[in-house]
Parts: structure tokens; C-alpha cells; sequence
């Protein structure tokens, strides 16, 4: 009984890949939102979060490995207006 609680929990339990990440946040005009969206969505990243205010924040956890990806691609797309910033 004690093993089929156990096998039913871990069903349950969502796993992923043993990564190191990064959180990051960074923001950007209304007119780049979109587009730094579907920027975003080709890179590992998870808990995204977005607040709608003078600009779009936007936050998540990103793979390490491709945090000077998203760095620069950022810096590209807002033309040098927002920076990404990691912790």
C-alpha cells in the first residue's frame, strides 16, 4: 500500500532537467512587447511574469548557459534602450 502511495505521488510530482538557471528581468516599450515575447519563447525559460505599467516588465528563470544570449538579443531588439539584468 505504502508503495502505491508513493508511486502515485511521484506521478504527480512534475520533473524537468537538472539545469543551472538564471532569474532575469528586464523591460521594455509597449510597441516591443510582442516581439520580445516570441524572442523569449526560443530560449529554456520558465516563470515568466509580466506587469503592464510605463513599460512592460517582464521576469523569469532562464538556462544559464544562454543568459548572454537573451542579453544581447534584448540590447539588439530595444536598439540599445533596455538592459537585461541577472541574479
Amino acid at each position: 500500500a505504502y508503495s502505491d502511495s508513493v508511486k502515485a505521488v511521484l506521478e504527480a510530482c512534475q520533473t524537468e532537467e537538472l539545469v543551472e538557471k538564471s532569474s532575469f528581468t528586464f523591460s521594455v516599450e509597449y510597441p516591443l512587447y510582442e516581439i520580445a515575447m516570441r524572442f523569449l519563447s526560443s530560449f529554456h525559460t520558465d516563470s515568466i511574469k509580466e506587469d503592464f505599467a510605463s513599460q512592460v516588465l517582464i521576469s523569469g528563470c532562464i538556462w544559464a548557459s544562454e543568459t548572454s544570449s537573451l542579453e544581447e538579443g534584448i540590447r539588439n531588439l530595444s536598439k540599445g534602450k533596455s538592459q537585461v539584468q541577472f541574479s
